[in-house]
């Protein structure tokens, strides 16, 4: 009775069955194909992303790093600023400086071709006769004023050439 009573309770169509073995697998090699391809193109969106902040730390970086030039760059700017003016001053209190010798140089030969002429004007004065090529190299001046003149800016000339070098 027991096997007439399997008989009459056997289902009429299977619904769900066992898939085979290599079905099985096939599904599985297939679901585990999709998932590492969906892996790799999430890890190379992961990589550029990677890429992407690094070059942004490094153009942080060099931006730091070009800014602390252009800030260097402008202190040494203002530095050769000072150091040009600086030297224009020195320049010029050198040029004082000479122009005051030479003044002085210039005065005191002067005075002096003033004194010898004044002497010179008192012997002509006194004696008309005795005033010869002697007398004028015993005072100094023994050629004409206009030789000395010139010996004076050769003289001066020199001496400024002197002290510029």
């Amino acid at each position: 009775m027991f096997k007439l009573s399997k008989l009459l309770f056997r289902p009429r169509a299977v619904i769900w069955r066992k898939p085979a073995p290599d079905e099985k697998h096939a599904a599985n090699r297939s679901a585990l194909k999709r998932s590492r391809a969906r892996l790799a193109a999430a890890n190379k969106r992961l990589q550029a992303e990677n890429r992407r902040a690094e070059h942004r730390e490094k153009l942080k970086q060099q931006e730091r790093h070009l800014n602390t030039l252009l800030s260097q760059s402008l202190q040494m700017q203002e530095h050769l600023r000072q150091l040009s003016l600086d030297l224009l001053w020195a320049q010029e209190e050198e040029r004082k400086t000479i122009s005051r010798e030479l003044h002085d140089d210039i005065a005191q030969t002067l005075m002096g071709i003033k004194f010898i002429l004044a002497t010179l004007k008192m012997e002509a004065s006194v004696n008309t006769n005795g005033l010869t090529r002697k007398s004028l190299a015993h005072s100094g001046l023994s050629r004409s004023p206009w030789i000395s003149c010139i010996a004076l800016r050769a003289n001066c000339a020199q001496r400024c050439w002197t002290i510029s070098a």
